[in-house]
């Protein structure tokens, strides 16, 4: 199969008005965060603080240049999602714009920011093709847009794209009361939850559902329900101190978060989520008991990580899956 990493972000079922798939992300810290009312506008217009991903390519490999600006508010916290070795010559960040500089012909580039700003803060995206001068393209998005739909065009000839959207996760923030998510068994995970900018309306009562699956499983092994009530008017709904149970069983596991609406909870009725988000953990054993037996170590591959095409050796090795949520490297098929 293909290893166009553009393949999956530009299919995504964003633009069909329910959640799609929970997707893994790390818990974030955010200070002030704002909710929507029931007319899509924001209650607290002091302060919007959102993370976005843009991401272009996904056909023919080309050599872009451009630039992303902010009409109000700043950048922070950029991280680049690009699969070359180089990636941190591509990109380079200032409060209140993005530089994406030449560099050789790719197939896909991207990268996650934050943005702090306000209702009215609006993004300008630039990008040049350098082999046609000719080919630019230009877009001006608000912010507040790019919270509910995700934004897309093609951008030349040859069918490449560019995609504007929410970051995974930002829909739902995760506060954790300590700085890993690597437990022993019987332990708890504490966290604080806020439904962020998913348009749910004020005064009104939701439902959030936390399940915990082995990695590679479907199998719920613990599950609650908290019922909250949004406030109009005020900075964010958090449910505080959700408790979840570590199992007592070695390994890698799931957290899925998400929201529901509370119409038809004790039915047999199942709502879709208005929004989902995942989040792993691993469980390792209190005590390491060392074998005396000692495994010989067998080389698996060479690579020179100053060639740029170490990752397309390294991703080649399918065996490996079995780390991708440790490394925080994902690797596809």
């Amino acid at each position: 199969m293909s290893q166009n990493p553009m393949v999956s972000p530009m299919q995504s079922s964003a633009n069909s008005g329910r959640a799609g798939p929970p997707m893994a992300s790390p818990a974030t810290y955010i200070d002030k965060t704002p909710v929507f009312d029931g007319e899509g506008n924001v209650a607290n217009k002091d302060t919007l603080y959102v993370r976005m991903r843009v991401m272009w390519g996904g056909k023919a490999p080309k050599s872009w240049t451009g630039r992303l600006s902010l009409e109000s508010g700043r950048f922070a916290r950029l991280t680049s999602l690009s699969m070359e070795a180089n990636s941190s010559a591509v990109i380079e960040e200032s409060r209140t714009s993005i530089l994406i500089k030449k560099v050789g012909e790719r197939s896909y580039d991207g990268f996650d920011v934050f943005i702090a700003g306000s209702v009215n803060t609006k993004v300008m995206v630039e990008l040049v093709d350098e082999a046609r001068k000719t080919n630019r393209v230009s877009y001006k998005l608000a912010v507040t847009e790019i919270l509910t739909t995700p934004f897309q065009r093609v951008i030349d000839e040859e069918g490449n794209r560019i995609k504007v959207r929410r970051s995974p996760g930002d829909q739902i923030h995760v506060q954790l009361q300590r700085n890993n998510l690597v437990f022993s068994p019987g332990e708890s995970l504490v966290m604080n939850v806020q439904p962020y900018a998913i348009g749910l309306r004020p005064s009104q009562q939701y439902q959030l559902d936390v399940n915990v699956i082995p990695y590679r499983s479907s199998d719920v092994i613990n599950t609650q329900s908290i019922a909250f009530n949004t406030v109009a008017n005020q900075i964010g709904n958090t449910i505080s101190n959700v408790t979840v149970p570590i199992p007592h069983k070695p390994g890698i596991y799931n957290i899925d978060v998400s929201v529901r609406s509370s119409r038809f909870v004790d039915s047999f009725v199942r709502l879709t989520p208005i929004a989902q988000r995942r989040i792993q953990f691993v469980v390792v054993p209190a005590q390491h008991v060392r074998s005396e037996a000692r495994p010989e170590l067998v080389e698996v591959m060479r690579f020179d990580p100053t060639d740029v095409s170490w990752w397309d050796k390294f991703n080649a090795l399918h065996h490996l899956d079995h780390l991708n949520v440790l490394a925080g490297v994902k690797i596809q098929p």
